[in-house]
């Protein structure tokens, strides 16, 4: 539970001191429509809700779903799409869980998507290309539906846990995508994060 903590006030540094400025000066989001003006994050806990099973992408015939977790007062609020450990047991751990809702109770809107089915190893090259598919489509996933739950789109921050941090580096260090990802339920690409909240040893690298 500290890491919990720990990772939850790493997310909201990161988004109060590169993401409050109340213009938005990033590339929109394809498909999104967010207001001019960005809600802070809130110092009080706020009252959410959880909606559950979003299906996200059909990979390799494997169904992926998330859940999101978004305060129930007035956005936009800043994104977080957070991915899950490799021994855990998907979007469902309790401390995947415990996160999300204590984000949110921060005024965040968070996205935590399953983006691994059964054991991953051994890994292989075939392997890497899945993973890079599915944490690209969550992403584009979590941007595009972020408006329908008080989100801003163009105030992203990813955060992993163990594997979880290896799904985050993927799409940290690879290419923008210039195609939709094959069997992503979203025909959008990507589109720009903050900044990226790594653990177990959680540290925090801010695309200036």
């Amino acid at each position: 539970m500290r890491q919990i903590a720990w990772a939850t006030v790493m997310v909201t540094a990161l988004l109060a001191s590169g993401c409050s400025t109340t213009a938005n000066t990033t590339t929109a989001v394809p498909g999104a429509t967010v207001p001019s003006a960005s809600s802070p994050i809130s110092s009080e806990a706020l009252p959410f809700t959880e909606t559950s099973g979003l299906l996200y992408a059909t990979i390799d015939g494997a169904d992926m779903s998330m859940d999101v977790f978004a305060p129930t007062g007035e956005g936009p609020w800043p994104v977080v799409v957070a991915f899950h450990g490799r021994s855990s047991a998907g979007k469902d751990f309790v401390e995947t869980v415990a996160l999300a809702e204590e984000a949110a109770r921060r005024g965040m809107v968070v996205f935590t998507p399953t983006w691994l089915v059964g054991n991953p190893f051994p890994a292989s090259s075939g392997s890497f290309e899945r993973w890079d598919d599915t944490v690209s489509c969550a992403v584009a996933f979590a941007q595009q539906k972020a408006t329908e739950f008080g989100g801003d789109p163009n105030r992203t921050v990813i955060e992993g846990f163990s594997g979880g941090a290896g799904a985050a580096l993927l799409f940290a260090s690879r290419a923008p995508r210039v195609d939709p990802v094959p069997g992503c339920a979203s025909d959008a690409l990507p589109g720009p994060v903050a900044g990226f909240v790594l653990g177990p040893v959680v540290a925090a690298v801010h695309d200036a």
